[in-house]
């Protein structure tokens, strides 16, 4: 593995490096984006970012990625969802700088901006897909850059069309507990569907919710009929985990 760049600005120090056609994004020795155009899917935690998107019959047509990094998510919805308009909000100018020259991030609009003000002036805006990936890191430790309330939620839901979904990224169980918590009070979450991912390796608890079904069953028939075959074969061997959860589910056994 070959270090391509290194960069340092206020606290934060920047790397790129490459082994083959694998390039990766390093801010202060935490992973922010890895990218190999030969490994579309390799089973990394990221790629249950579009699961269940991958098994709706309806391909989103306008997704919005919260916290862009080098682009790995981006990377994949353009080649799974071709033609795809994508909206990317990056507070971070040297990731987004990364993004255009080493993952070659380009055919989707970019904006350096914070994701709750860029939220607040683009409230109108529709999406079939919202990722919220905000993060950051202290000591080397990645965690959630924005607490998921009540109130944010209801900003991202509001910005879903109707067969929308939205899929959040918490660090580990004790960040979506804490969400889960706040957000479990409210009564009009009840209509939406909740589902939770989990890689093998990683304390992440991915969260997806939408206004369809979302059952396992469901999921993987729709996978079947799409033919990807590759994300069926990480939920059958455990790479990968996914289930539909009630918003009271209390996740002591996680």
């Amino acid at each position: 593995m070959a270090i391509v760049w290194q960069h340092h600005a206020g606290d934060h120090t920047y790397k790129i490096t490459r082994a083959g056609q694998c390039v990766r994004l390093y801010r202060n020795g935490v992973l922010h984006s890895q990218w190999n155009p030969n490994a579309l899917l390799n089973g990394h935690l990221w790629e249950l970012f579009i699961l269940t998107s991958m098994a709706t019959q309806t391909p989103p047509q306008r997704v919005c990625v919260l916290g862009t990094g080098g682009g790995s998510v981006i990377k994949l919805l353009q080649h799974f969802f071709p033609g795809v308009h994508i909206d990317a909000v990056e507070l971070d100018e040297v990731h987004l700088f990364a993004a255009k020259k080493f993952f070659q991030l380009n055919n989707c609009q970019l904006y350096h901006a914070d994701a709750y003000q860029w939220q607040n002036q683009n409230k109108y805006k529709q999406y079939d897909l919202i990722i919220d990936d905000v993060f950051t890191e202290l000591s080397q430790v990645p965690h959630r850059a924005l607490t998921m309330n009540q109130s944010w939620l209801k900003k991202l839901l509001s910005m879903l069309t109707a067969h929308g979904q939205l899929v959040i990224n918490f660090a580990d169980a004790s960040e979506w507990r804490h969400a889960r918590h706040a957000i479990k009070q409210d009564k009009s979450f009840q209509r939406y569907q909740f589902a939770q991912g989990q890689h093998h390796r990683c304390d992440n608890r991915v969260i997806m919710l939408a206004r369809h079904d979302l059952s396992a069953m469901n999921i993987k028939h729709q996978l079947r009929n799409a033919k990807q075959t590759k994300m069926l074969n990480y939920l059958q061997r455990g790479i990968f985990s996914y289930r539909r959860i009630g918003i009271d589910y209390l996740e002591e056994h996680s």
